[in-house]
């Protein structure tokens, strides 16, 4: 939940079919390419988002993704790492919880 009152209809950085990025993110993700759409449409928005509540604090941001599992929490994690870190230049780390603990 974002505690700041910015909403997430913010502009989004122009993102281009042709940013090689894109495409090779979502080869690797092996998503299909009609994804982009969703990259510009929803991802970029978001961290434009982030970016702006960033820009508003004087310490690191702290971003929680919650989801059930296989919602494709990992996949926008790299989208907006990959935005955050182009198109705003901002420092992102990804830690996921299975990160954090040794299976058995």
């Amino acid at each position: 939940m974002i505690k700041d009152q910015t909403k997430l209809d913010a502009p989004a950085h122009e993102l281009s079919a042709t940013d090689p990025w894109v495409g090779a993110l979502i080869r690797e993700q092996q998503l299909p390419f009609g994804y982009f759409d969703y990259v510009t449409d929803h991802f970029a928005r978001i961290a434009s988002t982030l970016s702006q509540i960033h820009a508003k604090q004087s310490q690191t941001l702290i971003v929680g993704v919650n989801g059930s599992q296989g919602s494709g929490k990992s996949t926008m994690s790299l989208f907006l790492k990959e935005i955050l870190e182009r198109y705003h230049n901002l420092s992102t780390v990804i830690i996921s919880i299975d990160d954090l603990y040794l299976s058995t």
